[in-house]
């Protein structure tokens, strides 16, 4: 664990490539979640030191989590900072998913389609876009321990292997802390390195508030059992040799099986 995660310490890993960021258009995809917020927060703090502008960017679906008491609650922080959300209405309801088989899955397609619709706007209008998302290192992990029981300890070559197969093509891309893509535009997660634990610790110490209205769907989520027995059992992990690990025992794909598509293809099938 990454006792000393601070800003200081995150910037210093990050310093290259935010250095970089001056002339690039960047949009931090925002949740509320804790992992979002702690994103938010270090790139605001850096994009004054470093003199770059973000936009801030966000779903606010399912809808059940998302009421006006909270969405005020959240805006009314971030705009006493100087950060203004952009929410992007998806044009449906919750009805709209809670029938299926998985909501989770659902719920992700029509996010990915609005960003998908976003990005493409985007791209339009500037050059070097940088997409900045948050995910942590107990959702790697949690993704390599998925793919070893769904997959690699599979009985058979079944359809639903095939499934877990394309499932771990999406998510191992989600392994790289950067992604430099052919067209000019990059993928950042800055919080991929650290643990749950040092997130929650951090978001505690500077008082960020995050959404408090639980999911009703976060069972579906794979992940979500295994990030529970995680904290259950204090656990914390290292980033390198998760990586390492993926890398050899998985076969985790090379960074350009992602940065050598075409940017709004890796945004509807893989991000």
């Amino acid at each position: 664990m990454h006792s000393h995660f601070n800003y200081d310490s995150w910037k210093n890993e990050y310093n290259g490539l935010l250095e970089e960021f001056i002339d690039k258009s960047i949009y931090v995809l925002y949740s509320g979640g804790k992992d979002s917020s702690l994103a938010l927060d270090l790139m605001s703090r850096a994009s004054r030191e470093y003199g770059f502008h973000f936009e801030a960017h966000g779903s606010p679906f399912p809808r059940h989590r998302y009421t006006d008491q909270e969405r005020q609650r959240l805006e009314s922080y971030w705009s006493d900072r100087g950060v203004q959300i952009t929410w992007h209405d998806p044009g449906v309801g919750d009805d709209s998913i809670q029938a299926d088989v998985n909501p989770c899955r659902s719920c992700r397609s029509v996010n990915k389609g609005l960003l998908k619709e976003v990005m493409t706007s985007a791209q339009e209008s500037a050059d070097g876009l940088v997409l900045v998302a948050g995910y942590s290192l107990w959702d790697i992990v949690s993704y390599s321990i998925e793919h070893i029981l769904g997959s690699v300890y599979a009985a058979s070559e079944s359809d639903v292997g095939t499934q877990k197969n394309d499932r771990f093509l999406e998510t191992a891309q989600r392994f790289y802390p950067v992604l430099q893509m052919v067209n000019g535009n990059t993928v950042f997660r800055p919080l991929i390195r650290y643990n749950e634990g040092e997130i929650v610790r951090l978001l505690e110490e500077r008082e960020i508030p995050v959404l408090s209205t639980p999911c009703r769907y976060k069972s579906f989520r794979p992940k979500r059992p295994l990030m529970n027995y995680y904290q259950d059992m204090d656990l914390s992990f290292d980033y390198d040799k998760v990586f390492e690990f993926a890398k050899k025992a998985l076969d985790l794909p090379a960074s350009s099986s992602y940065t050598d598509i075409p940017f709004g293809d890796f945004l509807v099938r893989l991000f």
